[in-house]
């Protein structure tokens, strides 16, 4: 019974572990999607001056497919899409992301692309500080449950 229970708890540890690790995966892999569409963004609109609703009409990414956020942002606009919250990102910016949504497409070219240079910029400051907290906390979130459980045992054995 007592090996059981003390698998059991190496068991949990390591699922904790490794949910830890795939939580922030997922947001660095959100963030690096959320820049690949403010730079399509940009490149559209300062090449081609395309408006809003055709860039986001031809834009494909297998982050966005996956979560359903492309098809919530071709049928309602990004705004909506953004506001359903279907991207897994921290929350100061999924509120960035939200601002910007709501006010894309709203200004004229020069302004839209100041707006994506903005945005841009912050997003990348975003994605280094989670990729930074990544590789920063990986080993603990990797080795501490386990030590922590294999130490619980021992006191309990």
């Amino acid at each position: 019974m007592t090996v059981i229970g003390a698998l059991l708890i190496l068991g949990a540890s390591c699922a904790v572990s490794f949910c830890l690790i795939r939580e922030g995966t997922g947001k660095v892999t959100a963030l690096e999607a959320v820049c690949r569409l403010i730079m399509h963004i940009k490149q559209n609109i300062e090449t081609f001056g395309t408006p809003i609703d055709g860039i986001l009409e031809c834009y494909s990414s297998e982050y966005f497919e996956k979560s359903c956020f492309a098809d919530e942002m071709r049928k309602n606009g990004i705004a909506h899409a953004a506001s359903c919250g279907r991207i897994a990102l921290r929350e100061d910016a999924e509120t960035e992301f939200k601002a910007f949504a709501e006010n894309i497409g709203k200004g004229y070219r020069d302004e839209e692309i100041r707006r994506c240079e903005y945005y841009l910029s912050l997003f990348e400051g975003y994605l280094s500080e989670e990729k930074d907290r990544l590789k920063r906390y990986s080993p603990m979130y990797r080795y501490l449950p386990p030590l922590a459980a294999m130490s619980l045992i021992i006191i309990v054995l």
